[in-house]
């Protein structure tokens, strides 16, 4: 059994793989506006991600991952020892340390929210070091320090971020970071009433009450994927005003996005063109929090991928999390919880936005905050809030069933199988077949209905490829007979060394035990050679009759 789990685990995480090329190459990926050249042309600055904090929401609070490389992410440095300084407001400091595993990745848990983190290391005999950065109380913070990079002149491009500072930058305000974009709780609308150029940015708290003194980014990418920021504080009625912005018809700029910070949260907006006429109005808007579960739903645009192997059925699923309130929502420790069909073993959660914890006997549950939802301005463009988890369900027979509720709901997907012969899917629920290929691989892709709050998706997988069990059966007729000759051998007693001798039964023994050893190999490859094993079956009887009658000479 403990090996069939091991395989069966194996078999989820690159049924999790596979899941992810099939929709890869089924589904156009649009590249973020902001962060990235235009057509994905051109390399990141290493020198701009070395050491900046990457907020993830997935991560426990309190939270803190170092990945050490050199002069590229995928080369990884293990073993090297990172100092942390962890500072409280009151300019109390504590000094933490951690090695960096297999992957160059050190962690720090257990840090008190709001303290400063501060991490350094040595390379190579160069110094490297993060920004300085306070612990947020929603997921944690991974960043990254990559050594060999030498200095800015050395790169000959000139790349980075540029930084404008327009009016006051308020006090506080110390070396200029690069820019990220945040949550997404801010809205922007076209105003052709201001002047060209001109961003209007309205900052107010959860009770829509004007949030003074705080600094607001504008991040602007220019097409050749340098970002410019440009930062302002809000005066007393919160707003803030940024003007003479080039226009979209400008060759120097593709976009822009607005952020602001707010104790550990980054609240921002959707990146945004600029228009040629008038001005744009934004309003950032700190959420209110909620732990109802009951706003969180699966919305549509999910995915079932089903897939064979040996006497299991794969199951992989891609699912949607929509928070339908306006509010943020924050699940504690608890989390958000998804059951799994009852016979359910061995699921694995894939790396994403979310942390998943496997819940045996129930399900994953799901950490992690997740904003109010927004309609995505790309169908193809992936949820940040989509998580991928697989599991395995065994079957014996040429059917399975599959029965699994869903508590919030379940939007429309699509259910994709391998195009195996004489393999269905019998549900109402599911209808409609579409042929891919995928390499030298053919997959079916049918549709899949909504499924309403408390309801069960429900389908029986038919003309299952059922295993061979004849020489299962021999053998374990065998194995029975082999206890058998032993009981009725040993109520003789030591009658039997009247004739023949112990040496001519002990060697038909081990040919015997040999024999049936290489019959077992076979039939826990599942996938065995039938002439050989019908060979040794027969060579087996052959050997149980010549020590039958061995036994039956001695006996006399």
């Amino acid at each position: 059994m403990s090996g069939f789990l091991g395989a069966a685990r194996v078999f989820v995480v690159l049924l999790i793989a596979l899941a992810t090329t099939i929709v890869r190459s089924s589904e156009a990926v649009a590249q973020p506006m902001l962060g990235a050249a235009p057509g994905g042309a051109g390399m990141p600055n290493l020198r701009e991600i070395s050491g900046k904090p990457l907020p993830d929401r997935g991560m426990s609070a309190g939270s803190v991952t170092v990945r050490v490389a050199r002069k590229a992410p995928s080369n990884a440095v293990a073993g090297a020892e990172i100092t942390a300084l962890v500072a409280g407001p009151g300019g109390e400091a504590r000094k933490r340390t951690a090695k960096t595993d297999a992957g160059g990745r050190a962690f720090f848990e257990g840090l008190p929210v709001g303290h400063q983190f501060h991490a350094e290391v040595v390379v190579d005999g160069e110094k490297l070091e993060t920004d300085t950065f306070p612990v947020p109380d929603l997921g944690g913070i991974r960043t990254m320090l990559i050594a060999g990079l030498g200095g800015a002149a050395e790169s000959g491009d000139g790349s980075g971020d540029s930084d404008t500072n327009q009016g006051a930058t308020g006090a506080g305000d110390e070396k200029p970071k690069a820019f990220t974009m945040g949550i997404v709780t801010g809205t922007v609308s076209r105003d052709p009433s201001l002047p060209l150029g001109t961003i209007e940015v309205s900052a107010v708290d959860e009770s829509g009450q004007p949030l003074a003194g705080k600094t607001v980014e504008l991040g602007q990418v220019r097409a050749g994927g340098q970002v410019d920021v440009t930062r302002q504080v809000t005066t007393a009625d919160g707003t803030a005003r940024f003007v003479g912005i080039a226009d979209a018809k400008s060759a120097s700029q593709i976009g822009a996005a607005v952020v602001m910070q707010h104790g550990a949260l980054r609240l921002g907006t959707d990146g945004f063109g600029i228009p040629t006429d008038g001005g744009v109005k934004v309003q950032l808007r700190v959420p209110q929090r909620t732990a109802d579960p009951s706003v969180i739903t699966i919305g549509p645009g999910g995915r079932l991928i089903l897939q064979l192997h040996d006497d299991s059925v794969g199951f992989i699923e891609s699912l949607p999390l929509e928070n339908t309130s306006d509010k943020l929502f924050d699940p504690g420790v608890g989390g958000v919880e998804i059951r799994l069909p009852s016979e359910f073993v061995n699921a694995e959660g894939a790396e994403g936005e979310h942390k998943i914890e496997i819940r045996k006997g129930i399900g994953v549950a799901v950490h992690g905050i997740i904003p109010p939802h927004r309609p995505q301005a790309d169908p193809n463009r992936k949820s940040p809030d989509e998580i991928t988890f697989g599991f395995v369900m065994p079957f014996t027979g040429s059917t399975r069933d599959f029965a699994q509720t869903f508590p919030t709901g379940l939007g429309e997907f699509t259910f994709i199988t391998d195009q195996i012969a004489g393999l269905t899917i019998d549900s109402t629920q599911i209808t409609g077949r579409q042929e891919r290929e995928v390499g030298a691989k053919k997959y079916w892709l049918m549709r899949g209905e909504s499924i309403p709050p408390g309801g069960t998706l429900r389908f029986t997988v038919r003309g299952l490829p059922a295993p061979d069990k004849t020489g299962r059966i021999v053998a374990g007729f065998l194995a029975l007979a082999l206890i058998g000759v032993a009981i009725v051998f040993a109520r003789q007693g030591g009658a039997g060394e009247k004739k023949g001798t112990t040496g001519d039964r002990d060697k038909l023994v081990q040919r015997r035990e040999k024999l049936f050893s290489e019959l077992v190999a076979i039939e826990t490859r599942d996938v065995g050679d039938k002439a050989a094993r019908g060979d040794l079956v027969q060579r087996l009887e052959s050997l149980y009759r010549e020590i039958a009658a061995l036994d039956e000479r001695r006996a006399v």
